[in-house]
């Protein structure tokens, strides 16, 4: 016995493409059409003569009137032929297809002008409206509600994570699914003071080193960069598990001593490692940017952001990161012909927000 599936009114149908049969057991809301009548049964039971729908003495016991048809059709048994196919012949007022639209379950249609099968005259083809009226709708997967179906869903109390899982939202009256990893991004922020930051051994800053402010003797670290030539110093970064790929950012904090208002320009490069790979390798494309000092000495600088800096290597949740740091006194826009103090460099990198674990 065939069956599919099909809602009314929020009741969910069993369309049958037998006959109706003595001895058959049907089921609640099983549907069959039956000497020209479609009916479907209210109430489980095992077919008998007293129960044959619109003959026995008790059918209407068991049975109810589905599609009772009109004057045009009152002597033409409907036929349900299941899914639309290219070749079988339809017959106006009788026959019965099931399609389903777009977003939608299976739809019930009915026939409305005799013809062939063929390409395009199916319910949802293009000529589709010329062919067939939908007499049943099938509804969101089987249900006629989309609020009904959408409260059907079962619930979780496991967080969506990842690119497979998926959310359901409504976006301005749309209902649309959602990746979790796609719209729950952001960034984790990693500070690097001086004192966790290593000058090149030939061509780097001084250790880093204690300061004192001349009034308070607050003291800490720093790291001094020259204005002779560009000096570099470097420091290691673990990428999360849950890094997206994406371009990192970075700005960098420090002070100068001086008077002055001129600006120094700084950039920032960086090299991604895995396990087993060369940690003497080259590093991706630079990212400079230039800030200006506060015309008194001992203000803390903070550079503007430096976006997109983008790893060499295969980046990935995991992995290592080096990250160079310099200043570069032969950019024209670096005008500042003394000592800057580096404090520490911030690098953001971006992240799907769900756990580590």
């Amino acid at each position: 016995m065939t069956v599919e599936k099909y809602a009314l009114a929020g009741t969910v149908l069993n369309l049958l493409t037998t006959s109706w049969a003595s001895g058959t057991t049907y089921d609640y809301n099983d549907v069959l059409t039956h000497n020209g009548v479609s009916y479907r049964a209210i109430l489980p039971h095992t077919a008998a003569s007293t129960s044959e729908p619109g003959i026995g003495a008790t059918w209407a016991s068991y049975w109810a009137v589905l599609l009772a048809g009109n004057a045009a059709i009152a002597a033409t048994a409907l036929n349900y032929m299941g899914a639309y196919s290219i070749g079988a012949s339809y017959v106006e007022n009788a026959s019965l297809v099931s399609e389903a639209k777009s977003g939608y379950g299976k739809s019930l249609w009915l026939c409305k002008l005799t013809h062939t099968g063929a390409s395009g005259k199916n319910p949802t083809g293009a000529s589709g409206s010329t062919y067939w009226d939908e007499v049943v709708e099938g509804g969101v997967n089987g249900v006629s509600s989309l609020t009904t179906a959408l409260d059907a869903l079962p619930e979780t109390t496991d967080a969506p994570v990842g690119g497979t899982d998926l959310l359901i939202m409504n976006d301005g009256g749309t209902w649309k699914k959602i990746k979790p990893d796609n719209y729950r991004k952001g960034y984790v922020m990693h500070q690097a003071v001086a004192a966790a930051i290593t000058p090149h051994a030939t061509v780097g800053p001084s250790e880093a080193v204690d300061f004192s402010y001349p009034t308070y003797g607050t003291t800490g670290k720093c790291m001094a960069f020259g204005y002779d030539t560009k000096r570099y110093a470097f420091f290691s970064y673990a990428l999360p598990k849950s890094y997206t790929g994406g371009g990192l950012k970075a700005y960098i904090g420090a002070y100068s001593t001086g008077a002055s208002t001129n600006g120094v320009v700084w950039g920032v490069a960086a090299a991604c490692v895995a396990d087993g790979e060369v940690l003497d390798c080259l590093f991706g494309s630079v990212t400079e940017v230039a800030d200006s000092c506060q015309g008194t000495a001992y203000k803390l600088l903070i550079s503007p952001v430096m976006s997109n800096i983008v790893p060499s290597g295969t980046p990935a949740g995991d992995k290592h990161l080096i990250i160079r740091i310099y200043r570069d006194p032969a950019n024209a826009l670096d005008t500042l012909d003394e000592n800057i103090y580096l404090l520490w460099v911030k690098l953001y990198v971006p992240v799907y927000l769900h756990s580590e674990a």
